[in-house]
């Protein structure tokens, strides 16, 4: 019953899929008391780090964060939450987070190593359960007449339908599903929750594969990905995002920090997004090339708020930075740092009214004092400020050879 012999083997890195999450204010994270992310990670056992600890959910987020993260989503909340995700731990060791509830099943063993709290010591093995009077069944790990472990789910025919595991009747870690009625896998990989979420094999009914990727919620990954609601699907695999015109304005809205998406190469948000959005963080996107905000967003006005900042750091691939008019005009810190690649910034529009960052001091190095910051830029090759942006900024020192500077 070993994962290998169906053709597709995790492979052992350490990458997670996430389905859904919350962005959490990183004050939190000082408050928490968790271990730090390196005393996590010191344990080379898999089974012991996560299978035999019970992990509460903000110590399993603590956990999967220090790994790089493949899919998640995000809300208006000012906390992350996991409630749907995959996560691989090193060799055949899946860890699964649904319904606050953590999962952590052993694949090439075929065997559960963590459900919640359950109590797992009385599983029985090699069990036939019927599912339904029509004659489907599970054979397999049954645990209070439910599946719960690996196994295989037959169809009222007799015909195999699913191998892999299920906790509850729902497929979880890994399994393949079958054309029942010719006997040939049709999807070989991760679940969650009963979805297609992580990585997998789709077959078509020769044989032959149709798509060989990451998977979330039941489809594959897209790498553009455009938000239009309140509510966006969003995961580290994202190189293009873009957030539609009048989105995300919600009092929900307060702390936005996308530093989970290290794949994020451009940014474009339209007008009138986040309104109520206190602090916007990106950091550590060592991929991240464009950022351009539309109009009025990131504002509530040009009344002064000291708890609204930007902080822009460790992105050494970002060439522009453009700000559209009124954008981030109540924010009182702009923080730019570690951007040597940064050639074109814009806030605003020349000789048209625009109030980007309207009372905020233009902080590029925290050694230097508030209203007196440094720039080393060397490859700045336009800066463009529109009327009223930086009003109270009184001094800005260019370590850069600025080409063109209005």
């Amino acid at each position: 019953m070993n994962q290998r012999e169906s053709g597709y083997s995790i492979i052992p890195i350490e990458r997670g899929y996430f389905r859904e999450m919350y962005i959490r204010n990183r004050e939190d994270d000082r408050e928490s008391g968790l271990p730090a992310k390196s005393t996590l990670l010191s344990n080379e056992d898999p089974v012991a780090l996560v299978g035999e600890n019970q992990w509460t959910q903000d110590e399993l987020i603590e956990l999967l964060s220090s790994f790089q993260l493949s899919l998640f989503a995000f809300t208006g909340q000012n906390r992350i939450g996991v409630f749907e995700g995959i996560n691989e731990l090193g060799g055949s060791i899946v860890v699964c987070t649904e319904s606050r509830r953590v999962v952590v099943v052993d694949g090439d063993n075929g065997c559960l190593l963590q459900v919640g709290g359950a109590d797992l010591s009385s599983i029985k093995h090699n069990e036939i359960l019927d599912l339904s009077d029509e004659g489907n069944r599970w054979e397999g790990d049954v645990l209070n007449d439910e599946p719960f472990g690996w196994g295989i789910a037959y169809d009222k025919e007799g015909r195999k339908e699913y191998e892999g595991f299920r906790v509850r009747g729902v497929n979880m870690g890994y399994g393949c599903q079958y054309y029942a009625d010719i006997g040939r896998v049709e999807y070989d990989g991760e679940w969650c929750d009963g979805r297609r979420c992580g990585r997998g094999l789709q077959y078509d009914r020769k044989g032959g594969v149709v798509y060989e990727g990451e998977w979330m919620n039941n489809d594959p990954v897209e790498k553009s990905v455009e938000i239009a609601s309140e509510l966006g699907w969003l995961h580290n695999r994202i190189e293009e995002l873009s957030v539609r015109g009048g989105c995300c304005s919600g009092d929900e809205w307060t702390v936005l920090d996308w530093s989970w998406i290290p794949s994020l190469r451009e940014l474009r948000v339209g007008n009138w997004c986040f309104v109520n959005v206190r602090e916007w963080r990106m950091v550590g996107l060592s991929k991240l090339e464009s950022v351009v905000i539309g109009e009025n967003s990131f504002t509530r006005g040009t009344d002064k708020d000291p708890n609204r900042r930007f902080v822009l750091k460790k992105c050494p691939s970002l060439k522009e930075l453009k700000v559209g008019r009124y954008s981030f005009s109540d924010y009182s810190v702009c923080e730019i740092e570690e951007t040597p690649a940064l050639e074109v910034i814009e806030m605003g529009e020349v000789r048209k009214d625009s109030y980007n960052f309207y009372h905020a001091s233009l902080e590029l190095a925290s050694v230097f004092p508030l209203k007196e910051s440094r720039l080393d830029m060397p490859g700045l090759k336009s800066l463009r400020f529109g009327e009223a942006a930086f009003c109270y900024c009184s001094r800005v020192v260019f370590d850069s050879d600025c080409k063109s500077c209005e």
